[in-house]
């Protein structure tokens, strides 16, 4: 950040990488605030932020669960003029999905209907979340099941100890 402020102070006018950079390590590092922060100050900035900044803080605020902020992120988006890409709907849904949000990008997505996307990519990325959810779930069934054979078979040798008198 050193590096960032003398940039500044020497009339130097960060780009669109520089920012995203910058964002991107303090998301990463669990400083939300600070990524927010430089968000506004890129936003204040001559440099517009674009679809790749906006990417990382749908990741942002999905990771603090912050769903009304992430709503008036995408409106703010497109209130700049950016058009979100397929990779930015499929962080979108992946955002919600994978805290089991499902129906909940449909609101984002209607925030900015009037973009064009690859419904397909959207479809396959939908698909690929419900799929790892039926496997977890089918996963957690067999590993019970187990279980509760284990905790039969358990309780079967008990029994049979007891009726022999062989404790």
């Amino acid at each position: 950040m050193a590096t960032f402020g003398r940039m500044k102070s020497n009339v130097i006018h960060p780009d669109n990488v520089t920012w995203n950079t910058l964002i991107d390590c303090h998301y990463k590092s669990g400083r939300h605030d600070r990524a927010d922060d430089l968000l506004q100050e890129m936003n204040d900035s001559r440099c517009s932020p674009c679809s790749t900044t906006y990417k990382i803080m749908i990741n942002s605020l999905g990771q603090q669960e912050k769903w009304d902020e992430l709503k008036g992120l995408m409106e703010m988006m497109q209130s700049q003029g950016v058009i979100p890409n397929v990779i930015m709907y499929i962080t979108l849904i992946y955002v919600y999905g994978k805290l089991g949000r499902l129906k909940d990008p449909i609101e984002c997505l209607k925030v900015i209907t009037a973009a064009q996307i690859t419904f397909g990519g959207v479809m396959f990325t939908i698909h690929f979340l419900l799929k790892n959810h039926v496997n977890k779930v089918k996963k957690d069934h067999e590993e019970l099941t187990y279980l509760a054979r284990a905790a039969l078979k358990t309780q079967k040798l008990i029994k049979e100890i007891d009726a022999e008198g062989s404790v």
